[in-house]
């Protein structure tokens, strides 16, 4: 998850942390990619090729996701903490499901 702001970040990891998304209690962390990138570059986004570029973002790691959940119910949850441009759905450590997801700038 990729948010507009710090704050809009730390509000995602406060209030969605440690909650449940279609039965299965999710974890949500900073990206540690996403910081890397932003230190090595100097700027606020990790562009892989596939999300639209937004320098203001901040994105953040979902874990702990069931393996039926879709982009649009990981899109939908995370709606109360930012204004979500894009989610991706990914295999993790031990074919873990996670997602990351942005948000869009709200400035």
């Amino acid at each position: 998850v990729e948010y507009a702001s710090r704050r809009d970040t730390a509000n995602a990891i406060k209030t969605l942390n440690n909650t449940n998304l279609n039965g299965r209690n999710i974890f949500v962390r900073r990206d540690k990619e996403e910081e890397r990138s932003m230190q090595e570059n100097g700027v606020g986004n990790h562009n892989s090729g596939t999300a639209p570029p937004n320098n203001n973002a901040q994105q953040v790691k979902v874990l702990n996701l069931d393996e039926r959940v879709t982009w649009m119910e990981i899109k939908d949850y995370f709606k109360a903490a930012g204004n979500v441009l894009f989610v991706s759905i990914e295999k993790g450590f031990n074919d873990e499901v996670c997602a990351k997801v942005r948000f869009a700038s709200t400035i």
